[in-house]
């Protein structure tokens, strides 16, 4: 358990400890994000995208968010320096190399990926099903140098108040796309099913 940080509401407080802690430990476990580093996080307005595009931009990463056409503006206001709209371009064939991509879609594979890949990148893939499939891939689809990095989330408490003390800060924002009441709760999964959400929707148990 971690005290709630100052400032946030009960919503931003629950959207924040897993979505924040998956996007933090891709962010800085597996892709290892330094100064001066170019990434791109694709799927960049989603619940753990948003957070990965706000802690590599705080870690000196130039970073390229991939994003729906909708949602170009809020990605650039996370701090995106440049914004790829998935509809019309692909990132995979811009000739654009990055040092890591943070892929929270993750549904094409390591071949398609391998391009956007620098000569020592290191490809990270967050999501489920996908991770086993795309880790027998990784052999022969990535090049001498380049990395695959798929991993589960541990939940560790210092990382929780991290990204408290982030977002008390003002450093880490929580985009809220919808509120769901309990009773709507079904709903709320058959959205994200459908994808295209903005950041976090939130079941409510109780009124705040």
């Amino acid at each position: 358990l971690a005290t709630i940080p100052k400032g946030l509401s009960f919503t931003e407080a629950a959207s924040l400890p897993a979505a924040g802690m998956t996007a933090l430990q891709a962010v800085r476990d597996h892709a290892g994000v330094t100064a001066g580093q170019r990434v791109l996080v694709n799927g960049a307005a989603g619940g753990i995208g948003h957070y990965a595009v706000q802690l590599a931009k705080q870690r000196g990463a130039t970073v390229t968010g991939v994003c729906s056409t909708k949602s170009v503006e809020l990605v650039r206001s996370l701090g995106a320096d440049d914004v790829i709209d998935y509809t019309n371009t692909d990132f995979t064939k811009t000739g654009v190399q990055y040092d890591a991509i943070i892929d929270t879609a993750a549904h094409r594979s390591i071949k398609e990926i391998a391009p956007a890949l620098g000569p020592t990148g290191v490809y990270v893939p967050v999501g489920g099903s996908f991770l086993l499939k795309s880790s027998m891939q990784a052999s022969s689809a990535l090049s001498k140098g380049q990395r695959f990095k798929a991993f589960l989330v541990k939940m560790v408490l210092a990382d929780v108040e991290e990204l408290g003390a982030l977002a008390s800060k003002g450093s880490l924002r929580t985009i809220i796309d919808q509120q769901f009441a309990l009773e709507r709760a079904p709903e709320a999964f058959q959205m994200l099913d459908a994808g295209g959400a903005r950041g976090k929707s939130v079941i409510q148990v109780v009124n705040e």
